[in-house]
């Protein structure tokens, strides 16, 4: 069956997988945090796509209702990063990204951020992200290259995520990847 949208529960798709579902937040990350005067972005994860829909806020603008470029660019970063996550269960750090400015990312409209992985090369992983607009027009893109990271406190890190409105497989499958 197919999940609704509008909630935080899995659904399964034709091969018995979850379809699409929420990702728990970050608690001390100014791009998907609850806290803090950042855009508070909502990840979620349609097969091995990381997606979020948004509107940035007037306080995020460069000039006249265009969000800065470095919004922009963090939007991107932050739908790799987890993107990566997902994929490896590990912690990857981002090392280099090509980046288009394809059109102005409005404040006050929706937008829809999306990444997934591209290819994975020993510590290094691939991943290609983009925005588009309500219109379907895409409006930035990235290829980035992520590092394997060192000497990270898994249990510290798991401490800080927010698994409300998260489904218990996913809780439970994410909370045993960062116990390995």
């Amino acid at each position: 069956g197919k999940r609704d949208r509008r909630d935080g529960r899995a659904g399964q798709d034709s091969q018995g997988e979850d379809a699409m579902e929420l990702l728990p937040r970050y608690s001390d990350c100014f791009f998907c945090g609850r806290e803090g005067d950042g855009p508070h972005l909502r990840m979620s994860v349609d097969n091995d796509v990381i997606f979020s829909e948004f509107v940035l806020d007037s306080k995020f603008q460069g000039y006249a209702r265009v969000a800065h470029a470095g919004i922009v660019t963090g939007v991107l970063d932050e739908a790799m990063w987890w993107a990566v996550f997902f994929d490896t269960h590990s912690f990857y750090f981002t090392t280099k990204m090509e980046i288009d400015l394809l059109r102005p990312v409005y404040t006050g409209t929706q937008h829809k951020v999306t990444a997934r992985v591209i290819e994975k090369d020993g510590r290094a992983v691939r991943v290609q992200a983009s925005i588009r607009n309500a219109d379907d027009k895409e409006c930035a893109r990235v290829l980035g290259t992520f590092k394997q990271g060192r000497g990270i406190d898994r249990a510290a890190f798991a401490k800080k995520l927010d698994f409300v409105d998260i489904s218990p497989r996913l809780k439970q499958k994410l909370q045993s990847a960062l116990e390995d």
